[in-house]
C-alpha cells in the first residue's frame, strides 16, 4: 500500500476526430495531452519516493498506469473497465482521463500506424507507454530494457535511468493485445509515422515527450530520427 496521499487529477474533456480538428482545438488538445503527461510523471515520483527509488513497473501494456493509479485516482472499473490484478493491467471502457492522449485516433484502426489492427477490441490501454529498447543493454537510455526471461524485466531504479532521456512517447493506436487496443512501447529507431512503435504524432504532425526530469516538449515529425539509441534528442 503506497504510504503517500493519492494525487487527485482534475477530470477533463475528451474530444476524438476522424478529422483534423481546428487549430485552436489542437492547441488545446496539446495543452491537455502535456498535462497528462506531467501528471503522470508526479505519480511515478511519488511511487519512486514510497519505494526506496525504484521506478514502477512498467511493459508493453503501459503497466506502470496500474502502479501508480492510487495516485492518480485511476479507476477503470468506474466506467466498466477492469482493474487486472493478475496481469497488472488497467483496461478501460472510455478513452478518457489522464490515461490518454484527447487526439488519439477514432476510430483506433483510422490510426496511421494501427495496420496491425484487425479486430474489434473492447478495451483500451493507456496511450502513454515506456519507451524500450528491446537489447537488454541497461547502459543505454529509456526506460525499460527488455531481456527475455530476465527476473527484473520491466523493473529498474530511477537513478539508473540516463539524465536527458524521454521515458514516455504520446503515442497512437498501434495493435490489439488479446481484447484491448495497445498503443505500442516507444523505440528510439522508430520514426515513420506509419511504425506502431514510432511515437503518435498526434497534434499536427507532432508529438509529446515526457523526460526523465520530469518536464515535456513537442517535436514535430520530420520523416528522419528526432532521438539518438539513449533516447536523447537529436536537435
Amino acid at each position: 500500500m503506497p504510504k503517500s496521499q493519492p494525487w487527485g487529477v482534475p477530470r477533463g474533456w475528451l474530444l476524438l476526430f476522424t478529422r483534423t480538428p481546428p487549430p485552436s482545438i489542437c492547441v488545446r488538445c496539446d495543452a491537455y495531452c502535456a498535462s497528462n503527461l506531467r501528471n503522470i510523471s508526479q505519480g511515478c515520483l511519488m511511487y519512486v519516493n514510497d519505494y526506496d527509488g525504484w521506478m514502477p513497473p512498467t511493459g508493453w501494456n503501459s503497466e506502470h498506469m496500474y502502479h501508480i493509479r492510487d495516485y492518480l485516482g485511476l479507476d477503470p472499473e468506474k466506467d466498466g473497465g477492469i482493474t487486472a490484478h493478475a496481469y497488472t493491467d488497467l483496461l478501460f471502457k472510455k478513452v478518457s482521463g489522464v490515461a490518454f492522449c484527447p487526439a488519439l485516433s477514432n476510430p483506433p484502426a483510422s490510426s496511421p500506424c494501427g495496420s496491425g489492427i484487425t479486430t474489434t477490441a473492447i478495451w483500451y490501454l493507456s496511450s502513454y507507454p515506456p519507451t524500450w529498447n528491446f537489447t537488454g543493454d541497461e547502459s543505454l537510455g529509456c526506460w525499460m530494457h527488455y531481456q527475455a526471461g530476465a527476473e527484473n524485466y520491466g523493473k529498474r531504479r530511477l537513478d539508473r535511468i540516463k539524465d536527458g532521456c524521454v521515458i514516455i512517447t504520446d503515442k497512437d493506436w498501434g495493435n490489439v493485445t488479446g481484447t484491448a487496443y495497445q498503443c505500442v512501447a516507444s523505440v528510439s529507431g522508430y520514426y515513420l509515422i506509419t511504425s506502431p512503435e514510432a511515437p503518435g504524432y498526434n497534434h499536427n504532425r507532432a508529438a509529446n515527450f515526457l523526460f526523465k526530469d520530469g518536464h515535456v516538449a513537442s517535436y514535430k515529425y520530420r520523416m528522419s530520427r528526432l532521438f539518438d539509441a539513449d533516447y536523447i534528442p537529436l536537435q
